[in-house]
């Protein structure tokens, strides 16, 4: 395995998004005002990694899309807004909800 990779584990606890593992997608295919719950952030280095943790990119995590062109979307995390890039959030994984 890469040092970079972090390997993402589903604990019992988190058993509840399991029934949501069939609508899973990149965290840049959602569409605008469509939400979804993050469940692991995969193929970036450590650094990047660590700091979208930081910023509340954790497990379980509701993100809803507020605005998307072509390689930039802006997420709503936590109650603030973040610019991503298409690369870093198509690193995330996200379960969809919402239409």
């Amino acid at each position: 395995m890469s040092p970079f990779l972090l390997p993402f584990f589903i604990t019992k606890e988190q058993s509840e998004y399991s029934s949501y593992m069939e609508n899973t997608c990149a965290l840049f295919d959602l569409n605008e005002r469509q939400e979804g719950v993050v469940c692991e952030i995969y193929g970036i280095e450590r650094a990047k990694h660590k700091r979208l943790v930081e910023l509340g990119f954790v497990f379980g995590e509701k993100v809803v899309i507020l605005k998307k062109n072509k390689n930039l979307v802006i997420v709503g995390i936590r109650g603030y807004s973040l610019c991503l890039d298409k690369r870093l959030s198509g690193s995330i994984k996200v379960f969809k909800r919402g239409a």
